[in-house]
């Protein structure tokens, strides 16, 4: 929940959304959690979320400025930073 003055506007953006999991735990794990937690996909997927914007990997068409020396959290070579984008641009499918 965000807290504005009435009559204000906001856009909340985020950087991971909840689908984001499965690209990173595979679909068994995945299905694990959502029978755990009792939710579904498009509880997860389409109830939270107005939109979705997927951005390609810099590994993707901007190779010569994707490198793991500029963010901590970063571990992915090049190509299983283009295939990570893959499984999450999927994960959000119906979106």
């Amino acid at each position: 929940r965000c807290s504005l003055p009435e009559g204000r506007h906001a856009v909340l953006l985020m950087d991971r959304g909840t689908m984001d999991v499965l690209a990173y735990v595979g679909k068994d794990q995945f299905d694990d959690v959502l029978e755990e937690f009792n939710w579904t996909v498009p509880q997860l997927r389409d109830q939270r979320y107005e939109a979705v914007v997927h951005l390609v990997t810099a590994a993707i068409g901007a190779e010569r400025f994707y490198t793991l020396e500029n963010n901590k959290a970063r571990m992915e070579s090049r190509p299983e930073a283009i295939a990570l984008d893959g499984r999450l641009a999927r994960a959000w499918v119906g979106h």
